[in-house]
């Protein structure tokens, strides 16, 4: 059986968004290590359970297609081009009064080139997607 190279494009994309799984990961941490240090009323559990469950959706949105993508997997062509331009429409919905925030900036800049390189090299991806 021979083995399927995914294209150059394809690859760069599915590690940008393995990286990306990362920073959501160490993100998570790093905020409830601040909360920790702040001072934290009684009743926060619940912003912790928020803070969690938004960092473990994160988790759970970005990594299946990113290593499925690896695998030359169709549908994660599909997911991984919805959750990117989702990304981007959200982020640019929630900061669109705040053109200036570098928390804008930071997130098209993690969110665009994925996407830009997964569209580039589709017709590459689906002559060798399962």
């Amino acid at each position: 059986m021979e083995k399927i190279i995914l294209p150059t494009k394809t690859k760069i994309a599915a590690w940008w968004m393995i990286i990306t799984v990362a920073f959501i990961i160490i993100h998570g941490l790093w905020m409830l290590w601040n909360l920790r240090d702040a001072y934290v009323p009684p009743s926060s559990g619940f912003l912790i359970l928020v803070i969690l469950f938004i960092h473990l959706a994160g988790f759970l949105v970005f990594f299946p297609p990113a290593f499925s993508l690896r695998k030359g997997k169709k549908w994660a062509w599909y997911w991984a081009i919805i959750i990117l331009f989702l990304g981007m429409a959200i982020c640019t919905y929630i900061y669109a009064p705040e053109l200036t925030t570098i928390e804008y900036l930071v997130v098209i800049l993690i969110l665009l080139p994925p996407f830009i390189l997964l569209l580039l090299d589709r017709k590459n991806f689906w002559k060798i997607a399962s």
